[in-house]
């Protein structure tokens, strides 16, 4: 495989993480889920959307599934800056998510 078509499945797999993140459903994830709600940990509501969240809200999910998109089109020839610029948005919307907590 060479490099055009690595990077191509490398950025296809992360788009899907990234989308994964966004709706809360990998089933990693659904399993820290499960474990929490178990151990009594209350889930958050949406005042938005009044859809229930563990991790993350409308507003993050929505960049969250922009950003997956964007991940996504960027193609086997996307250069180094392109793969830097979608990696440091990522760590923005996670960071900014997590000081919420």
């Amino acid at each position: 495989m060479d490099d055009a078509a690595q990077r191509q499945t490398h950025l296809e797999a992360a788009a899907t993480e990234i989308t994964n993140i966004a709706n809360e459903e990998d089933k990693r994830i659904q399993a820290v889920r499960q474990r929490l709600k178990k151990a009594g940990d209350t889930h958050n509501t949406d005042d938005v959307t009044k859809e229930d969240f563990m991790f993350i809200d409308s507003k993050e999910k929505k960049q969250l599934l922009d950003l997956g998109q964007k991940v996504a089109r960027l193609g086997a020839s996307a250069s180094a800056d392109d793969i830097r610029a979608v990696h440091n948005e990522l760590t923005q919307i996670v960071e900014k998510a997590i000081a919420g907590e």
